[in-house]
């Protein structure tokens, strides 16, 4: 995807009253190594932070729906019977009643 993060870091970096934000970025002690003078790291960064919570919101949707089809499924098999049946699962049972 650097095509797309390229013209995005590239921008940000250019802006000139961004400027004195970089420099003092640049100069702070643990900034300088994430590297964000690269306009594709900068880029790749932004984007990250734009699109994390639409990942969160359709990522929780998909694991509700994952969990209400494939999962009640799975626990209807006579696999997942013998499984929860053995005095492993039953132990993990109760240290996760235990602990939450």
């Amino acid at each position: 995807l650097d095509p797309v993060f390229h013209p995005i870091g590239a921008a940000l970096l250019e802006e000139p009253s961004l400027k004195d934000l970089f420099t003092q970025f640049y100069n702070m002690p643990i900034i300088p190594y994430t590297r964000f003078n690269n306009s594709i790291v900068l880029g790749a960064g932004v984007v990250s932070l734009l699109l994390a919570p639409f990942v969160f919101w359709s990522s929780k949707v998909l694991i509700e729906k994952y969990r209400e089809k494939v999962v009640s499924k799975f626990k209807d098999t006579k696999f997942w019977k013998v499984i929860k049946s053995t005095s492993l699962y039953k132990w993990y049972y109760k240290y996760e009643q235990l602990n939450g």
